[in-house]
């Protein structure tokens, strides 16, 4: 009976570890103070971010294995920019960003990922721009105007 109590006692702490997912919570605490004729007024945001990301096992059958992360995110939700709506959609390479046009989506360039963590690239016709995910799912694009010889940022914000 001790045995079966150890060996269930053993099994229950061993299954916590085996996780498959990384998270991440923080919590920002924005205080603002506002000076007056009524006093000193003081405002405390407080906003709280979670991060979760997916481990996944290489050469599993192996002693020796490595873990690495994947990133993922939705792939079907809408997203705006510049009044415009687009949507990245899965494919066989990577992911294709969409774009609503005359009520229909067309294709507007490729996104293919780059072997930093969290990096992409955009092929559209016209240009090659990197991007990368935030916190909150949207999509920052960073692209360069050779005629102003500047970088220009453009973010696509999840419709919600």
């Amino acid at each position: 009976m001790r045995r079966l109590l150890i060996i269930l006692a053993l099994g229950a702490v061993t299954t916590g570890f085996a996780q498959n997912e990384d998270k991440l919570e923080k919590t920002t605490t924005v205080k603002t103070t506002t000076k007056s004729s009524k006093g000193v007024n003081v405002d405390v945001k407080q906003q709280k971010h979670k991060h979760t990301e997916t481990l996944e096992l290489e050469n599993s059958d192996e002693t020796n294995q490595s873990v690495t992360r994947k990133k993922s995110f939705s792939a079907t939700k809408a997203m705006m920019v510049d009044g415009n709506q687009f949507t990245i959609k899965k494919d066989d390479k990577g992911y294709l960003m969409m774009e609503m046009n005359d009520g229909r989506m067309q294709e507007y360039g490729k996104i293919r990922k780059i072997d930093d963590n969290n990096a992409y690239f955009l092929i559209t016709e016209d240009k090659q721009s990197i991007g990368f995910f935030d916190s909150e799912g949207n999509f920052i694009l960073k692209s360069y105007d050779p005629d102003a010889d500047i970088v220009i940022s453009k973010k696509y914000r999840i419709k919600r």
